[in-house]
């Protein structure tokens, strides 16, 4: 089975798109674009060069997207619909999903950046050709801003920082692990707080 997924990462000083072809489990790049954040001139700009991005993509591809799967610095509050602790500060405080979803009509899956990057790696990346039967993944990831990822049975958990400079782990609802569990897999994270 073929299957194209569209993802965007957004980053304090880039926004790259990339189109990929998923046939066995095994991604192809099609696409790839990179173009500058500009945050500089705030939050609707940022908005509008996603989405500039994407018809740009579709232009050069040929393909549309009914979905579209994006990477942010902070997170996603699915409880206050809010995007929150982003080093993007003009997502700070708005909906930005919704509001991306608006604008091009389409779903927006989101979630933070390094979760995103370790789910990639855990699921598509070096972990299943290095170590098949890995089940937790630890990445960092370095931009403009750091950022850790978690993926576990090949999902991910969130994780906040906290202005306390601890890194706070909170499972989301959907993934349903104790903290038995993660503390019998994170004990050589201690950085994590339980």
């Amino acid at each position: 089975m073929t299957d194209i997924k569209w993802g965007i990462d957004l980053g304090g000083t880039k926004i790259e798109g990339v189109l990929l072809k998923i046939k066995d489990n095994k991604p192809d790049i099609l696409l790839r674009k990179r173009i500058a954040t500009e945050s500089q001139y705030g939050y609707d700009h940022i908005l509008h060069r996603i989405q500039s991005l994407i018809n740009d993509l579709q232009s050069v591809s040929g393909y549309s997207p009914d979905q579209i799967g994006i990477g942010t610095p902070g997170s996603y509050d699915p409880t206050t619909l809010v995007h929150k602790n982003s080093n993007t500060t003009c997502l700070n405080g708005r909906t930005f999903k919704s509001d991306l979803e608006q604008l091009l009509q389409i779903p927006v899956s989101m979630a933070n950046d390094a979760n995103c990057f370790a789910v990639a790696e855990a699921t598509l990346g070096a972990v299943p050709a290095m170590i098949p039967d890995a089940r937790v993944v630890f990445g960092i990831i370095m931009g403009t801003g750091v950022g850790g990822g978690v993926a576990v049975s090949y999902t991910h958990l969130d994780v906040y920082k906290r202005q306390t400079n601890m890194v706070v782990m909170k499972i989301s609802k959907p993934f349903h692990l104790s903290k038995i569990l993660m503390k019998r897999y994170m004990p050589h994270f201690p950085m994590c707080r339980l």
